[in-house]
């Protein structure tokens, strides 16, 4: 009688034991859960944090550096007389010497076909006579004012152009942008970013060399971006154009037409979360186990 009293109790026991033991588990597998998702979570908003504020300072200093290069230029457009090309030649030839690798290299007058018909020598290099390609520059009525972000490739390397249309008359004012103020705005070990123009052809730093991205459109941000409102971010996962999973942010410029587009790499986000994560666990189950020998 006595044994069948002591199996009863420990049945008894055991079931106790077993329902603290469901009652506590569960509970404390949902708050684990939670705690999972709230580290995801915060690790989504760190990342997002970090590439929107990076990519809103580089297009503060993007744009201060194209306002004044758009300042020289504009002057040059407004004061000159432009039916004396001899004067006009010298004046840029001027201008060019004190902007070299400061805001410009080359500054050139373009006629309305894009043929170069002056360029000022310097360091023994003229670009006249050489083409550049404006059929895809709209500039509406004939604005000054209106500024286009282009490309043009050199022997071993590319410069962006600004470029004015002269009012009244076909020709066109270009200027190569120095570059070096991009290898310092956009230079950042963890972050990428690309600067992209109107119709969307781009460039950026890429093995620690400024490069003309050649195929930005199989970046799965490029469609999102077609329609991006000015000063208006747009962040998502996506596989970059070299199929990297990146968190990525693109932000477009009010002032000037470009684009630009942060990133950071998937990895290094779950990087941080994965730590994260190992330290709730360790945590959860040392107390865990704690609680259940204390319960025993």
């Amino acid at each position: 009688m006595l044994d069948i009293i002591k199996n009863k109790l420990k049945s008894i026991t055991g079931l106790l034991i077993i329902t603290v033991l469901l009652t506590s588990l569960i509970p404390a597998i949902l708050n684990y859960a939670f705690d999972f998702y709230l580290i995801y979570k915060e690790s989504i908003n760190t990342a997002n944090e970090e590439v929107v504020l990076y990519a809103e300072n580089s297009l503060i200093h993007i744009n201060e550096y194209f306002e004044q290069s758009k300042n020289v230029l504009e002057i040059v457009v407004k004061t000159q007389d432009w039916d004396n090309l001899k004067e006009i030649e010298n004046y840029i030839s001027k201008i060019q010497n004190i902007y070299w690798n400061k805001l410009f290299h080359h500054i050139m007058i373009l006629n309305e076909n894009g043929t170069v018909i002056i360029s000022p020598i310097h360091n023994n290099i003229s670009h006249k006579n050489e083409k550049i390609n404006i059929e895809n520059l709209n500039f509406k009525n004939n604005e000054y004012i209106i500024t286009e972000f282009h490309f043009f490739k050199e022997s071993n390397h590319f410069h962006p152009l600004m470029i004015f249309k002269i009012p009244q008359k076909n020709y066109y004012l270009a200027a190569e942008i120095e570059l070096d103020a991009f290898r310092k705005i956009m230079n950042n070990e963890i972050l990428t970013t690309y600067i992209l123009d109107q119709n969307l052809n781009g460039f950026g730093i890429e093995n620690n060399e400024l490069q003309i991205i050649k195929n930005i459109s199989q970046h799965g941000i490029y469609q999102d971006i077609k329609n991006l409102k000015p000063e208006q971010f747009f962040c998502n996962f996506y596989h970059n154009h070299y199929g990297v999973y990146v968190y990525s942010c693109a932000l477009k410029s009010q002032e000037f037409p470009y684009t630009l587009i942060t990133e950071i790499p998937a990895e290094k986000i779950f990087h941080l979360m994965k730590i994260q994560i190992i330290r709730t666990t360790i945590v959860f189950f040392s107390f865990r186990s704690y609680h259940y020998l204390y319960i025993i």
